[in-house]
């Protein structure tokens, strides 16, 4: 992660949609087929709403574009000051 000015430069996530099952090595035929149930953002599991997850195919470039509904505990909108810098008066 580089950084600029104090602040670490925004940069792609990992997203991994999973299903967590409950035993392995199942082979059974219904066992054969996933059901995703746990979405993780850089390894940590997120709560996500009850609605489509969109994964777009973009496959002439190394990243793709996810979109979710992800449910928040809090959501904070404010302004961030680098290092060094004065909060203005």
């Amino acid at each position: 992660m580089s950084v600029v000015r104090g602040v670490a430069e925004a940069r792609a996530v990992d997203i991994e949609i999973v299903e967590r099952r409950r035993q392995a090595g199942d082979d059974s035929l219904g066992a054969s087929i996933t059901v995703p149930n746990e979405v993780r953002i850089n390894g940590r599991s997120v709560l996500v709403a009850d609605e489509p997850i969109v994964i777009d195919d973009l496959s002439s470039r190394s990243t793709v574009r996810v979109t979710l509904t992800l449910i928040a505990r809090r959501v904070l909108i404010d302004q961030e000051h680098a290092v060094g810098e004065g909060v203005p008066s």
